[in-house]
């Protein structure tokens, strides 16, 4: 069974089996999470027991398409933020990781480890999931695949594209390696495994719904709880932001996503006309709108601007986008491809694009100007 069958298996049937085997297939991830977010490996199984008591708690409110290894992480970022709460316990782990690195300066993971789960973070959930299941519970690329709903060879650009996303992010913090060097690292040290006995300590607590807990344990649990309803209300603000402000078509990009072109441009026109008089904003680039197909991980030409450099050139939408100024984005997100489009006005920039009705490649260079969306 799944997780979610185990999981509904647990809500509906109170099944403790279930619950148990969610345990023990995720508990090495879970722990090993806490204990780079933590440091110290008795706070670390305290949020770990934290974390499957939140489990079992909420388990009844997961949506159907959750990918559970995702929610435990967040989970366990969520409950190691509370743990780290007080500054003598930041102060702490910073002096312990500040000594690790002076310790092994050129191991690629000892560099990484300290900034891995924020750097997570900052990713797409897709991207971030496909992460969590290829490095953090070894998961095949077919089975990363059948979990995201998409084809083996689309998993596989997704975990390709979310890890040279993770280089970038990583090299703004000084950490520069090559893709080969990253992977290694990832594929070695990303997962450690939980002490003998863990898993039925936790499985025990969550079972129970906390009543055997540990004072401090208990009061980190309704602590999480509150800062786990805090952050879902904060989402729900900013979702609601980026739909009152969709007048732009780059605002969108991510959930655009998973929408076909014609629910797309029904969106775009409803929001436009919720605006009003509204001014419309000027931006400077080739006058194309980019979306991400969600089976191939392809990026594709959505829209094209009247007008636009792109229009003049007879760009149409579905050429698929391979290369940027010689850069193949293979491996970039929506925004990374935005960013390197737009430029100033006059400026050129290449682009290699794929016609896969054709099967035709071209090249086309292109003049930046100020576009109207």
């Amino acid at each position: 069974m799944g997780d979610i069958e185990l999981l509904r298996e647990w809500v509906e049937h109170g099944s403790e089996d279930a619950f148990k085997c969610l345990v023990d297939q995720h508990i090495d991830m879970v722990y090993a999470t806490a204990r780079r977010l933590v440091y110290n490996p008795h706070e670390a199984e305290e949020v770990t027991q934290t974390v499957f008591v939140l489990l079992a708690k909420k388990a009844a409110t997961l949506a159907p398409q959750t990918i559970l290894p995702g929610w435990l992480h967040t989970t366990t970022r969520y409950v190691s933020a509370q743990m780290l709460r007080t500054e003598s316990r930041r102060n702490r782990r910073m002096e312990l990781l500040a000594q690790m690195e002076l310790a092994t300066p050129d191991t690629a993971w000892e560099r990484i480890q300290p900034f891995w789960d924020e750097a997570l973070s900052h990713l797409a959930t897709l991207d971030r999931d496909a992460v969590i299941l290829r490095f953090m519970e070894e998961k095949s690329l077919s089975e990363i695949g059948d979990a995201l709903g998409a084809t083996e060879e689309a998993a596989r650009k997704r975990v390709h594209r979310a890890v040279e996303k993770l280089r970038l992010i990583l090299s703004k913090r000084g950490i520069r390696t090559s893709s080969d060097v990253f992977i290694a690292a990832l594929s070695g040290s990303a997962m450690e495994h939980a002490p003998v006995g863990l898993a039925a300590t936790v499985s025990v607590a969550a079972l129970t719904h906390g009543t055997l807990l540990a004072s401090s344990t208990s009061t980190l649990v309704k602590s999480s709880l509150k800062l786990m309803a805090w952050s879902k209300i904060k989402a729900t603000a900013v979702a609601g932001a980026v739909l009152l402000t969709a007048g732009s078509s780059w605002v969108a990009y991510e959930v655009r996503a998973h929408f076909e072109a014609k629910q797309v441009a029904a969106q775009m026109a409803a929001d436009t006309a919720s605006q009003g008089s509204a001014r419309p904003e000027t931006v400077v680039g080739i006058g194309t709108g980019l979306t991400m197909a969600r089976e191939t991980a392809d990026i594709r030409i959505l829209k094209i601007y009247p007008n636009s450099p792109a229009e003049k050139a007879g760009l149409s939408p579905g050429l698929i986008l391979k290369q940027i100024n010689n850069i193949v984005v293979d491996g970039l997100g929506l925004s990374d491809c935005v960013d390197m489009i737009r430029g100033d006005a006059g400026t050129k920039v290449s682009l290699v694009l794929v016609d896969p009705v054709r099967d035709i490649t071209n090249t086309i260079e292109l003049t930046r100007q100020p576009i109207q969306l």
